[in-house]
């Protein structure tokens, strides 16, 4: 089978087509404002900049989590809520990252499916209790970070990857048996990964009935197939998951991630996942071009840069983040973290992505700003006054009416404006608790407005001023509801002040 017609049988085989990102965007409009950033990201919105979490965040690299993993085996680590919620926690805390994933593994489910397995030190899984406490290590995970601005994480193995563990029983790097099944006896591979799927489906259920907001398909073995077989034996199997999931939960954002998928880009780019994972053997621009400008992009950066300089890991994590541009990008490491990586290295890796909206300004990818209200309501003055004097106003002077009505919210998003960078100056200096005056009456914002602009045609001037001020503003529809919260545009571009 050619690459071409791996991709159209792909095609023909996947669930329905990702819901449009307008509709997606308009159905969470609503709670944009409280969501946190990571899945807002994952959902395909814009944002004031690139969120980060890290594959195998929770490992043996931290001095705290070895604290567990030398005393108690996985198996029991993993199963025990209470140890898993604070392995879970443990780098969030550390390193403020933008997601919380649970502490588990993509074995987890084969135990409900009469396959036993364990984890061996050093060696990795190894197959020879069933899933109640991901329920209860979901669920008090989301109440310890709700509020946070941290998205929680699931996640699950692919059917391809789960089946390759079952027959081989272990990491194996020709994966022979399972292969010489694939080719010999198609028919009981496909059978087997029929029978994973719809346990699959079941199980990321559960994980979203718990508390998960974004959940990822880890296709770890992946890189054993070739595009034609994985067009065959992974992606539709996953595009089933993908699509039962988004018909039953179609708020939660889902991530496909395929390790070793650098000959697979074509292929990727017609999944129907909301958010595409790549391994860091390929080119973050490479894949932007094939998979496409409009499609959000997770990784790549390799983990063994952590190993080097902070000056290497800068380069590493820029070259990224400028490659992925400034929208549609989760900043990741291409595979997990690796033992013994220094801890002030994911530290940093963590602060650069809060970083990401001046790094990216710095090479002229500036983040998408937030809506400025103020712009927009002079532009809808300008609108009005062309069509009065093209069809001049009715009786009820509807037109001028709505002028006089944008000039005083102008004069009052400029008062919360002026209020902000006051408050923002001040807190730099360490002098200010947050918080502040009222917003003006309508009556003093009309006030304002009058002895500001004049008149109608001096008050939209005024209201360009604003417009072109340092500090952009992004008000709601309501501005008296805005408080302390509003965010405001840091002069230059730089990030979101909150």
């Amino acid at each position: 089978m050619s690459s071409c017609a791996a991709v159209s049988q792909v095609a023909a085989l996947r669930g329905p087509a990702r819901p449009s990102r307008s509709s997606r965007r308009s159905c969470a409009a609503r709670c944009a404002q409280q969501d946190p950033l990571l899945l807002r990201v994952a959902r395909g919105e814009e944002a004031e900049r690139t969120p980060v979490w890290l594959m195998r965040q929770a490992g043996r690299y931290m001095a705290a989590f070895r604290e567990y993993s030398d005393r108690i085996g996985f198996r029991e680590r993993s199963e025990t809520a209470s140890i898993a919620i604070e392995l879970s926690l443990q780098p969030w805390r550390a390193f403020q990252t933008d997601g919380v994933i649970m502490f588990s593994d993509i074995l987890t489910p084969l135990p409900a499916l009469g396959i036993e397995f364990d984890v061996i030190k050093g060696k990795g899984p190894r197959i020879d209790n069933p899933i109640d406490s991901m329920e209860a290590t979901l669920s008090t995970l989301r109440r310890e970070i709700d509020g946070s601005g941290a998205t929680l994480l699931g996640f699950i193995g692919t059917p391809w990857t789960l089946a390759a563990y079952s027959v081989e029983g272990k990491a194996d790097r020709n994966c022979r048996r399972t292969k010489t099944m694939m080719f010999n006896n198609p028919a009981v591979l496909h059978a087997l990964l029929d029978h994973l799927t719809e346990a699959l489906i079941a199980y990321v259920g559960y994980q979203i009935e718990a508390g998960a907001q974004v959940v990822q398909l880890f296709d770890s073995w992946a890189h054993h197939l070739s595009p034609e077989q994985f067009a065959e034996f992974s992606m539709p199997y996953s595009e089933r998951i993908i699509a039962a999931v988004r018909a039953k939960y179609p708020h939660v954002p889902l991530i496909f991630h395929a390790n070793g998928a650098g000959g697979k880009h074509a292929l990727l780019a017609q999944s129907s996942a909301d958010v595409i994972g790549l391994d860091w053997e390929c080119t973050m621009a490479g894949a932007r071009q094939t998979i496409g400008s409009n499609r959000t992009l997770q990784g790549n950066v390799d983990p063994m840069v952590l190993f080097g300089g902070e000056d290497e890991i800068r380069k590493a994590v820029t070259r990224c983040l400028v490659e992925a541009g400034p929208r549609h990008h989760i900043l990741n490491v291409g595979h997990g973290v690796i033992e013994g990586t220094p801890e002030e290295s994911v530290g940093l890796f963590c602060d650069l992505a809060r970083q990401s909206a001046d790094i990216l300004a710095a090479h002229g990818a500036a983040p998408a700003k937030q809506p400025n209200a103020v712009a927009h309501l002079v532009q809808s003055n300008q609108e009005l006054k062309a069509a009065i004097e093209e069809e001049g106003d009715d009786e009820d002077r509807t037109f001028k009416i709505a002028i006089e009505d944008n000039i005083v919210t102008i004069a009052k998003y400029r008062a919360q404006v002026e209020r902000l960078e006051r408050e923002l100056r001040e807190l730099r200096a360490g002098r200010h608790p947050l918080g502040g005056q009222a917003i003006p009456t309508d009556e003093a914002a009309g006030a304002a407005g009058a002895a500001a602009g004049g008149g109608q045609q001096q008050g939209q001037q005024a209201a360009g001023g604003a417009a072109g001020s340092e500090v952009d503003t992004a008000m709601a529809d309501a501005p008296e509801q805005q408080g302390a919260g509003q965010q405001a545009q840091q002069p230059g571009g730089g990030g979101m002040w909150m």
